[in-house]
């Protein structure tokens, strides 16, 4: 899982990293970081195929092998088009690996245990490293994301190596048949996320524009990763008192918030502080957006597509966005994620609507729910 999605927590400090190398425009920016996370999502959405012909094991070591040759050559590119045609492949390598490690997961005793355990390394690992990564780059000329990429990569490997073969059984389709909620749920959370995925992708490139220091800048960035547990842990204790779609509503302002005040340097808060309350509240929302995708997803074809409707929401917000600021600059960002939002709403109201009814007819009337 790490060496699979950390790449996501890296986003801020990578697209920062080659903006002052290459001094790319925001466009240009944006292409690179969704280029890469569209990668990502087309190997989830296509290991219902790969998955047949490769084990785990087998696919962890292409996957990690193709990941560390792809981190090491990007280390020595400089060109734009050039780094581009290496982070493609790249992408779809670490798409695989995160796929694989789901697999893995699922098959644990304890999924749930487990699955908290790979969540906590990789908040800290993720936290870390962006921490880390100006500093490693400032100390070594390189790309200190790509740099700690490559370690885990290396780190991977003799694991995988050392692990117990054996094949996988074969993929059979699902033969029960889904309604059409989980699957509207999922462009609604796709576009959702694409939001508050542009803002994270373009967090360093606005606070250098607003004087701020890379050693500042990743500290707020480490701070917001770090604090952004809050919101699951938020979500375990509360439950589902409010229902899934208030919830989702109040994170969706709280990011908007947040933003504002991100970009405009004007106004009160600190970065830090920006960062924090907007990385608790799209955690927040995350899980409720996920809760309410479940409702009628009787075979779990779509939740195991949710990983990749992340990755395909952080592919499209940077790539829209950074168009957006190249014309009117980086306070577009609020409107952004106002309008993206607004558009998910409208595709999530009937499935809002339809888990409503199926739930009233079920439910005591003292229950909430949506």
């Amino acid at each position: 899982m790490l060496a699979g999605s950390v790449i996501l927590f890296f986003m801020p400090s990578y697209v920062g990293y080659i903006e002052s190398l290459t001094h790319a425009s925001p466009s240009q920016l944006g292409l690179i970081a969704g280029c890469e996370t569209w990668a990502i999502a087309m190997a989830s959405l296509l290991s219902p195929v790969w998955s047949q012909y490769l084990s785990i094991r087998l696919g962890a070591l292409i996957g990690a092998l193709v990941c560390l040759l792809g981190n090491l050559s990007a280390l020595m590119v400089t060109d734009i088009t050039l780094l581009l045609a290496i982070r493609i492949p790249t992408g779809f390598f670490e798409g695989v690996l995160y796929a694989l490690s789901f697999k893995v997961l699922g098959r644990t005793d304890n999924p749930v245990r487990a699955m908290g355990v790979a969540s906590t390394a990789l908040v800290i690992v993720g936290t870390s490293g962006l921490w880390l990564a100006p500093r490693i780059g400032i100390a070594l000329n390189v790309n200190g994301s790509i740099a700690i990429l490559a370690l885990l990569c290396v780190t991977l490997l003799p694991l995988v190596w050392t692990a117990q073969s054996h094949e996988d059984a074969t993929f059979t389709a699902p033969t029960d048949r889904d309604s059409a909620r989980p699957w509207v749920g999922l462009v609604g959370q796709t576009l959702w996320f694409g939001g508050p995925g542009a803002v994270w992708a373009f967090a360093t490139p606005i606070a250098t524009q607003q004087g701020l220091s890379p050693a500042t800048i990743a500290d707020a960035l480490a701070l917001g990763a770090a604090c952004g547990v809050v919101g699951p842990l938020f979500c375990g204790w509360f439950g589902d008192r409010a229902g899934k779609v208030p919830l989702i509503l109040i994170s969706t302002v709280g990011m908007l918030g947040a933003t504002i005040f991100f970009v405009n340097p004007r106004l009160p808060f600190s970065i830090g502080t920006d960062l924090v309350a907007l990385n608790i509240f799209w955690n927040v929302g995350s899980v409720y957006m996920f809760a309410l995708i479940c409702v009628g997803d009787t075979s779990g074809r779509a939740s195991l597509l949710v990983p990749a409707s992340h990755a395909l929401g952080f592919a499209v917000g940077p790539m829209a966005a950074g168009f957006l600021a190249d014309r009117y600059g980086y306070g577009v960002m609020p409107s952004f994620l106002a309008g993206i939002s607004l558009i998910a709403f409208v595709v999530l109201v009937p499935l809002w609507i339809s888990s409503r009814t199926t739930a009233l007819r079920a439910a005591p009337a003292t229950e909430h729910i949506g």
